[in-house]
């Protein structure tokens, strides 16, 4: 699937979860005859209200219950189906998560798991619809393939890609309307394989979800001062990319000059899933971790969460600056 730049423009306005469901599923419909979407009753709200007009008989509505959304989609997936199943990330995954184990992990369903609204995107509704665990929950589970696109293009390049990985996926989406845009011209997308958007001497940052279009503001910042660094987009935390976690390792892990950035607690997102790494390679240096830390944050819009958790740009940047001396 090819797409131009105008149609880039389009993704981006529209936000991750209609480019998504509103674009990417409708069109794989049409290529996959025996794929199905499951909602717990947020059909308008995600974007899938196209796909549910065109494919009525492979749309099903659940209503507000996340537990049975995953048991019908495994129950699909049983029968030979590819399944999309989607909600709120914050009750997709953490209040289902013994169907997410049992029902996609444990049997290896063929869902695509689709927690939308994650990090701080609903904002002053609280700390309740807050998802800022799900990549520790499903990252940790037996054969779940976790990504976590940077910008709309990216979340209809994961939705292709999931369609053909034999096995349970989980996708994460972030932010509800527009969607800032990462890439500005089509690219190759393949699951495990991180990019590299921006070169950099001084210093390097792994980010992952809207936190990479940050991570490159926060690099023209520190272009400013004399600072180059570089920025990787880490789009698939399982399987991580090692082969370029190696080549960064080797470049910049000299002087704590080694960051990542994500909308996620820092406790088993994709912080700890480098630090693993490194610590399994023997690295011993340090690993900068920006993210959500060890503690609840005051209810706000995201702008005010992201100041209090030290992710806005000009923060990141400051941070960067303060390890490099």
């Amino acid at each position: 699937m090819r797409i131009d730049k105008k149609q880039i423009s389009a993704l981006s306005k529209m936000g991750q979860n209609k480019a998504l469901f509103g674009v990417a599923l409708p069109e794989l419909a049409g290529k996959y005859t025996n794929l199905f979407a499951v909602t717990a009753d947020l059909c308008g709200y995600c974007g899938m209200g196209r796909f549910a007009r065109l494919y009525p008989e492979r749309t099903v509505n659940v209503g507000i219950q996340e537990q049975s959304m995953l048991s019908v989609a495994a129950g699909l997936a049983i029968e030979g189906n590819i399944v999309y199943a989607g909600s709120y990330a914050a009750f997709a995954v953490a209040r289902a998560m013994e169907q997410v184990r049992h029902n996609l992990s444990v049997l290896g369903s063929n869902v695509k798991l689709v927690g939308y609204s994650a990090g701080y995107t609903m904002g002053i509704l609280g700390k309740s619809h807050w998802a800022t665990e799900d990549l520790a929950f499903t990252r940790c589970l037996p054969g779940m393939t976790v990504l976590s696109p940077a910008d709309s293009l990216e979340a209809v390049k994961a939705c292709n890609a999931a369609a053909e990985i034999r096995g349970p996926v989980y996708i994460r989406l972030c932010g509800d309307g527009g969607c800032p845009a990462v890439y500005h011209e089509d690219y190759a997308f393949a699951v495990g394989k991180a990019v590299r958007l921006r070169q950099g001497k001084d210093a390097v940052v792994i980010a992952t979800g809207r936190m990479v279009h940050k991570a490159l503001m926060a690099a023209e910042l520190l272009r400013g001062k004399g600072i180059e660094t570089a920025v990787v987009n880490m789009h698939t935390l399982k399987p991580l990319d090692t082969a370029i976690l190696d080549e960064l390792l080797d470049t910049y892990c000299q002087n704590g000059q080694l960051f990542t950035v994500e909308e996620h607690s820092i406790i088993g997102g994709l912080g700890s899933a480098v630090s693993e790494y490194m610590t399994d390679r023997g690295c011993g240096r340090q690993l900068t971790r920006l993210g959500m830390q060890d503690c609840h944050y005051e209810i706000g819009d995201e702008n005010y969460v992201w100041e209090h958790a030290g992710l806005l740009e000009t923060q990141i940047a400051e941070t960067i600056l303060r390890r490099l001396g």
